[in-house]
């Protein structure tokens, strides 16, 4: 189980550090720019915001990471050609 747990941890690094850096960012925005009065709820509770971050971080994560392989491919092709 734990190599299990392991293996999904190191294929997924770079969308997990996404996921991660996007709840801090989303922390963050929520402390310095974030309605208190409860107003608008998408930025006045704290744990919406780090979910938000989150999934917008790991998109984002993942999508780079996509467009860097398929660039990668492309670069394969033009070599071997």
């Amino acid at each position: 189980m734990m190599r299990l747990i392991g293996q999904f941890f190191s294929a997924n690094r770079k969308a997990l550090i996404g996921v991660v850096l996007g709840g801090v960012i989303g922390y963050l925005y929520w402390y310095f720019y974030g309605c208190y009065q409860g107003m608008y709820y998408m930025y006045s509770e704290n744990w919406v915001n780090i979910l938000l971050g989150g999934l917008v971080g790991g998109l984002i994560a993942t999508a780079i990471e996509e467009a860097r392989s398929v660039q990668t491919e492309k670069e394969g092709v033009h070599n071997a050609a």
